[in-house]
């Protein structure tokens, strides 16, 4: 027992001791290569020029050792703070990059958190040694202007180096007929650092230099601030960077946005739905209107209209209601081989006949498209039909226009549900529980009513509960079967056939024209429109579904890595 457990620590012990060999070789590797590189020169000459800009040439002699690298990067800040932390910026345009000989290098400029990354060499090839490596670009907005005078505080190398700087110097030049008044300090190390491991030499009145006097560490740099009178250059301050007061902007923005849409927008959906179901309460309903709405005298509202009015809801009824009245009428036949069988017959031309609805002519369309009078088509071979699944999604729009245009909604039942429908949607998405259960349960039905809308809606409402009724007063009705087929396409639409086909139990049944079948009973009757409604829901599925204050560097104020510049770079 205890050799396995010798041999158990063993193995574990070996792996981990892998684990931290490949860990150490890693980091030495790293470590191994940034040892190799190191830059012997890094000179700079800064003018300060009469309109407000400044033109910088880096000249940096970059030592790769004897690793191969396709060239270096150099990152500059592009903004830089004053004292109150507000963060301003700087223009920087990269003018030229240019080899020992002035050949022109490869690079690409990027920018990102504030700094302008200049990558520099081609990626099909190696260098390796020392190179020497010129950038001149122009800046906007590197001077600082105070009452008394004006300043160039700048960080010459950068002190974001992760190599040594072996002597970094710079000369700075200004306006020729600046001749006095003039100041000149320098910083080196870290940022922030005040040791002042350089020397500033005051060369004319106009001109300076500023060099190390040891090498500068890895993440160490020099820097420099040079004061001037005022007047000699045109005001040209770095811009306000915005970026933070914008992203507050949009935070609150959001904030309140958040907020309507959770809990204000909600409520105003309920009271759209509240308002229109308020005044629904004006119709005027009767226990027993066996009679459907009409749009004038002996011209009732077709069934899917009469639904439609009362639901606001869009289901295979209103089809199923539509294609048996439309064989009611003569415009097809109803023919069932099997209890899941149907096929349909067509009658009589529909293209031209102006007795239709439009919503009518779209379902025929749907159906028969191009068939001939006589013609048959089955109802499973309609599911993956593209006719049909073109002209059946227009199905519902033209059902709704066709209740606007009979002055009966003010706006589209199909566009409202639409519109909720997305609503709910996206909320149910981002988890706005309350905007989604609105949009779905309230929204979807908050389409509006006309006064004449009401009117019908009495009369709609009042035969639903004829239809629905057990009242023995209405028994003399169930022994007439052109009574019952009369309301038959309204009981489907409505959704209630079932109920309304008890009434009829007892009355056996002739086939009637429009059908050819087993209908010897309105039980019989209620089986075949059961299964009928379902090869209709079913081949409707696929449609569908596809529907400034800044401080002085000047006067023993300032440190290393401040002002403007900076940065860093290394080797890529």
């Amino acid at each position: 027992m205890k050799l396995i457990d010798l041999h158990k620590l063993f193995k574990r012990t070996t792996i981990l001791s892998i684990i931290f060999l490949a860990i150490s070789a890693i980091f030495s590797t790293a470590s191994a290569q940034s040892s190799f590189e190191k830059i012997d020169v890094f000179n700079t000459l800064i003018f300060v020029n009469t309109d407000g800009t400044i033109d910088v040439t880096e000249s940096i002699y970059y030592d790769f050792g004897p690793l191969q690298r396709h060239g270096i990067y150099r990152e500059i800040p592009y903004q830089k703070n004053n004292d109150n932390g507000k963060i301003f910026n700087m223009n920087i345009e990269v003018l030229e990059v240019l080899d020992i000989q002035r050949v022109p290098f490869k690079y690409t400029t990027t920018t990102s958190n504030g700094k302008l990354n200049i990558k520099i060499g081609d990626p099909d090839k190696y260098v390796t040694g020392e190179k020497m490596y010129q950038l001149k670009y122009k800046v906007s907005g590197a001077l600082t202007y105070f009452s008394d005078h004006d300043e160039l505080y700048w960080n010459v190398t950068g002190d974001e180096w992760a190599i040594p700087i072996r002597h970094a110097s710079t000369k700075i030049f200004l306006p020729e007929n600046i001749q006095n008044n003039t100041t000149i300090d320098c910083y080196t190390g870290v940022k922030g650092s005040t040791s002042s491991d350089c020397v500033p030499v005051k060369e004319k009145s106009n001109m300076f230099l500023v060099e190390t006097k040891n090498s500068l560490d890895p993440y160490e740099g020099l820097t420099f601030a040079v004061g001037f009178p005022k007047g000699y250059v045109a005001v040209l301050e770095p811009q306000k960077d915005n970026s933070e007061t914008l992203l507050k902007i949009i935070l609150i923005l959001a904030a309140i946005a958040w907020f309507i849409w959770n809990f204000v927008y909600p409520i105003k959906i309920f009271l759209n739905w509240y308002a229109d179901y308020k005044n629904s309460k004006k119709a005027k309903i009767t226990s027993a209107w066996f009679s459907p709405p009409k749009e004038a005298p002996h011209k009732p509202f077709p069934p899917a209209l009469t639904a439609l009015l009362v639901t606001k809801k869009f289901d295979s009824f209103l089809i199923t209601s539509t294609i048996i009245h439309l064989a009611q009428r003569g415009y097809l036949k109803i023919v069932q081989e099997g209890k899941n069988d149907f096929n349909f017959v067509l009658l009589k031309e529909f293209h031209n006949d102006i007795k239709l609805y439009d919503y009518e002519y779209t379902l025929l369309k749907a159906l028969f498209n191009e068939t001939a009078v006589g013609g048959l088509v089955k109802l499973k071979s309609l599911k993956n039909d593209k006719n049909y699944t073109k002209n059946i999604s227009d199905f519902n729009k033209k059902l709704s226009n066709a209740l606007i245009s009979k002055g009966l909604f003010t706006e589209s039942i199909e566009k409202v549900n639409k519109k909720y429908s997305i609503i709910g949607g996206i909320s149910l998405y981002f988890l706005s529980l309350i905007t989604a259960f609105t949009a779905f349960i309230f929204g979807k039905k908050s389409a509006k009513r006309t006064e004449l809308g009401i009117e019908k809606l009495g009369e709609a409402i009042s035969l639903k509960n004829f239809l629905v009724s057990q009242d023995e007063q209405l028994d003399f009705q169930a022994k007439n079967q052109m009574f019952f087929e009369k309301l038959l396409p309204y009981a489907t639409a409505f959704g209630v056939e079932d109920i309304w086909a008890k009434r009829f139990a007892d009355l056996e049944f002739k086939n009637p024209d429009w059908y050819e079948g087993n209908f010897y009973s309105a039980l019989a009757f209620s089986s075949f429109s059961s299964s009928f409604n379902s090869g209709v829901r079913n081949a409707s599925m696929t449609a569908t579904r596809s529907s400034s204050g800044f401080s002085s560097g000047g006067g023993g104020g300032g440190s290393s890595g401040g002002g403007g510049g900076g940065g860093g770079g290394g080797s890529w």
